[in-house]
């Protein structure tokens, strides 16, 4: 999808978004530095409500004041099942809370050994902050990996408070 239909510009980057008719389908913000094309502008979107409700929430959040997200709609019908029922769990981790790839991947299967496939799924996590996917950690309180950048993962997690997470042995970001 090379369309956008919003756009919030803020100090730490510019927010992109699509908001289809059954809600909000994408809201990416490409890494600092990135060489990405920009994304063509759409006039108009189909919700202005929707536009307007998620501007607000997104400016609360952006200020440390802890945003609800949830008045605003999601259009998931892009992902496989897995995929979503990873993004509605992480969805559930409340503001300035973190888990684990592992963790989350128990709840979703009922079982060990699907970190990697939650990694992915974030991965392709295509509603950053309403899907909170930058509060999901590696083990050990390690960042693990992030679409935005991992310096845009720490900036959310500090917002939130969440980082460095109260984890025993922590000594600081580190990557995968």
């Amino acid at each position: 999808m090379d369309a956008a239909n919003f756009r919030y510009d803020h100090p730490i980057g510019t927010f992109w978004g699509y908001i289809g008719e059954q809600g909000l389908r994408k809201l990416w913000l490409p890494p600092s530095g990135s060489s990405q094309r920009p994304f063509h502008f759409l006039h108009s979107a189909p919700n202005i409500t929707l536009a307007r409700t998620l501007r607000t929430a997104l400016e609360s959040y952006l200020a440390g004041i802890p945003a609800s997200f949830d008045k605003i709609p999601l259009d998931l019908t892009g992902g496989i099942s897995f995929q979503t029922g990873v993004w509605f769990a992480a969805r559930e981790l409340p503001w300035g809370s973190t888990a684990t790839y592992g963790e989350i991947g128990k709840k979703v299967t009922g079982g060990s050994g699907a970190a990697r496939a939650v990694g992915n799924a974030l991965g392709a996590n295509p509603i950053l902050l309403l899907i909170p996917c930058h509060r999901i950690l590696a083990a050990g309180g390690r960042l693990g990996g992030f679409s935005a950048g991992l310096e845009r993962k720490c900036f959310f997690l500090s917002l939130e408070n969440s980082w460095p997470p109260a984890r025993k042995g922590n000594s600081g970001p580190k990557q995968r």
